[in-house]
């Protein structure tokens, strides 16, 4: 018994690639683009040959370039208008958001009997997508301020397929680039001051568009120092200046911690935000005092809490026999006698009248 074996060969014709026959342009092509892929290009050309036959030698050809996508149009003499195009080649100028174009020929040669145009088969031929429009609305966001290095940062750009983020300049980064994606996390170069961020976004059809933003570093420690500005011995009471050495936001009366004394008529000064602070301290019957101001009570623009700061200060109240002996001195020197180790002074007041 003989077997036999059915060998089925399946042909693909890519569907750029149409069956030629003797009416239809041959060799069809474009130099600038390709099937399927976006371009940027403003012009696109095409060229192509005659057909097969012998009949179509020297002929013209009818052609458009439009966004028909139907694979089954046919030029007749119901649809074409003006004159038909001679030799092989053609131009269109072009532009567009990523839109698919195509392009139609026949050739075409007049009969005078009937008067019109003979035509053969339309060449249907695309999709061609032409994208002269960079990503629009881009937009890039970073914190105004930020107290470390690595920050987050969010990029915005309508049509964008790749991105390249730089600390530098636009477009440093090395191919490929990344793909486009709206939330990072990027590193600033280190130092404090002020940082600008480029981004470049490319889509698919390789058209660019720019966007840039700065962001300042303040990684500095957020200090205290401390300084009696004024006082009164009597009133055991004195003024303490508080500055810091960035303004910041949130300090206030009840951050600072004390010890033998009391504070009151606390006060800041410039304009908001402040640096520099007072408040009063009245001193109990003590020979020093503490005041502290943990961290983290205030904060710079930043972000950056305060360090710990602490002032202390020994301060000699007079007892009550001191000042007894000062008073005692003072109504003696009135008296004009002072006595001292058990003898007596006389002051002899001279006269001037």
């Amino acid at each position: 018994m003989k077997h036999y074996t059915l060998f089925i060969v399946i042909l693909v014709i890519s569907s750029n690639v149409l069956a030629d026959t003797s009416d239809t342009v041959q060799n069809l092509v474009s130099t600038t683009h390709i099937i399927g892929e976006a371009n940027s290009l403003t012009q696109i050309h095409f060229s192509w040959d005659e057909p097969l036959s012998t009949q179509w030698e020297n002929c013209s050809y009818f052609i458009l370039f439009d966004q028909n996508s139907n694979e089954e149009f046919a030029f007749s003499n119901d649809n074409i208008s003006g004159s038909p195009v001679t030799g092989n080649i053609i131009t269109f100028p072009c532009e567009g958001d990523n839109d698919a174009y195509y392009f139609h020929i026949v050739p075409a040669k007049f009969g005078f009997s009937p008067p019109g145009y003979i035509l053969g088969d339309t060449r249907n031929w695309g999709p061609f997508f032409i994208d002269t429009t960079p990503p629009f609305n881009q937009t890039l966001y970073t914190p105004a301020y930020t107290a470390s290095e690595m920050i987050n940062i969010t990029t915005v750009a309508t049509g964008a397929t790749e991105m390249c983020i730089s600390n530098f300049t636009f477009g440093d980064c090395s191919l490929p680039w990344p793909e486009y994606t709206p939330f990072h996390q990027w590193q600033l170069i280190p130092n404090d001051g002020l940082k600008t961020i480029f981004v470049r976004f490319k889509d698919g059809a390789g058209n660019t568009s720019d966007a840039l933003a700065t962001t300042e570093l303040i990684s500095e420690a957020l200090t205290v120092s401390f300084a009696v500005r004024s006082g009164s011995r009597q009133e055991n009471s004195y003024t303490l200046e508080i500055t810091f050495n960035r303004s910041v936001t949130g300090f206030e009366i009840d951050d600072i911690q004390t010890v033998n004394c009391k504070l009151s008529n606390f006060k800041s000064y410039g304009i908001f935000p402040y640096s520099s602070f007072s408040v009063d301290i009245l001193l109990t019957s003590t020979t020093e005092y503490w005041i502290k101001i943990p961290e983290n009570v205030a904060f710079d623009i930043a972000g950056n809490g305060n360090l710990e700061a602490m002032h202390h200060f020994i301060y000699s109240v007079p007892t009550l026999t001191e000042w007894g002996r000062i008073l005692l001195f003072c109504i003696l020197l009135l008296m004009g006698t002072i006595c001292v180790k058990n003898r007596t002074f006389h002051f002899i007041r001279q006269r001037t009248d």
